[in-house]
């Protein structure tokens, strides 16, 4: 069987990870073992947007900031004014979080 983390060497017997990969704590937490997908997220998935325990910006933020960015006004700028990454307002902007809420999703620089 090949190393479900590097995909390279061959994880001994029935393991699912080969020794180097095992060895390291934060990537055997990621591969449980079997039996035990349904309580451990194995791929670090969490919430994000509207979902997230702790979100950046609120509903009417977003709205705000797709109004604004398909005016034209630059995403560095949006994201000193509500403290935030360029990123963040780029994913808010595309939809990849905040995707609940309606508006404009198109993500310009």
């Amino acid at each position: 069987m090949v190393c479900l983390h590097c995909r390279r060497r061959r994880a001994p017997g029935r393991r699912r990870l080969c020794m180097s990969c095992y060895r390291n704590p934060s990537i055997r937490n990621k591969y449980p073992r079997r039996g035990q997908w349904g309580t451990i997220d194995p791929f670090g998935t969490e919430p994000t947007g509207q979902r997230s325990k702790n979100p950046k910006l609120t509903a009417a933020a977003v709205l705000e900031i797709r109004r604004r960015a398909g005016s034209g006004e630059l995403q560095i700028k949006l994201a000193r004014e509500f403290k935030v990454s360029r990123s963040t307002i780029c994913k808010a902007i595309k939809g990849s979080t905040w995707n609940k809420i309606a508006g404009e999703q198109t993500c310009r620089r």
